[in-house]
């Protein structure tokens, strides 16, 4: 897939937390905002590309929404489909 992603979808799938908090403080970037893939439309919120727990757990105290997604397509399925289970 070639995902162009923001600021807070990158840090959020590299895992990266300080990069993470210092985009939500600068409030640049909504936790639920969402990214589009260029090749299939797929919409995807920081949540889906989530890397771990702490990344998770960063979004949700920030307020992200675990029901979004694009045609019923939650983070939670991405993660397990993925096997990232922390994040699940």
């Amino acid at each position: 897939m070639n995902y162009l992603l923001s600021a807070i979808h990158l840090a959020a799938f590299e895992g990266n937390i300080q990069e993470l908090a210092r985009v939500l403080r600068k409030g640049d970037e909504s936790p639920d905002g969402f990214c589009f893939d260029s090749s299939t439309n797929l919409r995807v919120t920081p949540l889906h590309v989530a890397a771990d727990g702490e990344a998770v757990r960063v979004l949700l105290a920030a307020g992200a929404r675990l029901e979004d997604g694009e045609r019923g397509w939650t983070p939670l399925h991405q993660a397990a489909r993925e096997g990232r289970l922390e994040a699940a």
